[in-house]
């Protein structure tokens, strides 16, 4: 027990408290929501003038600016918007519309009927590879920076607070 204590104590001594990336904004539907990126975590972002998404992982953040594993510095100010990657639904869908179509296509060769591919079967197919599609744009959530939305570092510093 004296053991667990002194543990305990060297940890408290030796430990920091942990920056934060705090988003504020309001969802699709006027909902009040919070996402927070921490250090070591991959932040997709697009920056103001640019078209495409950037992903890479966070080291360290200061007070306006956050620091990548490759040397990259960007600013709070030129974030445009944020994505957090969902899991990849389309993936599924697309295997198992291929994997429908393999199948069908295997039942009618082994009892040799005269269509190899009907139309229900593509019907199905189809259904699912547009599934696929659809999927692949509503699974990620992207959070656009905007007047209404507020995007700030915090450090939870409880040992500091006082002084």
């Amino acid at each position: 027990m004296r053991w667990l204590c002194i543990i305990l104590y060297l940890n408290s001594i030796c430990g920091f408290s942990q920056k934060i990336l705090n988003v504020h904004y309001y969802s699709l539907f006027g909902k009040y929501k919070t996402y927070q990126f921490y250090n070591n975590q991959v932040l997709h972002y697009k920056l103001k003038g640019q078209f495409r998404y950037h992903a890479n992982k966070v080291v360290n953040m200061q007070d306006s600016l956050i620091l990548f594993d490759n040397e990259k510095t960007i600013k709070l100010n030129d974030i445009k918007a944020l994505k957090v990657p969902g899991i990849k639904l389309n993936y599924i869908l697309y295997n198992s519309a291929l994997g429908f179509f393999e199948s069908e296509v295997f039942y009618h060769f082994m009892f040799n009927t005269a269509k190899v591919v009907t139309e229900q079967g593509a019907m199905v197919t189809g259904i699912i590879m547009a599934a696929g599609v659809v999927a692949s744009f509503i699974q990620d959530k992207h959070i656009y920076i905007t007047a209404k939305s507020a995007i700030r570092i915090t450090e939870l510093d409880f040992q500091n607070i006082a002084k």
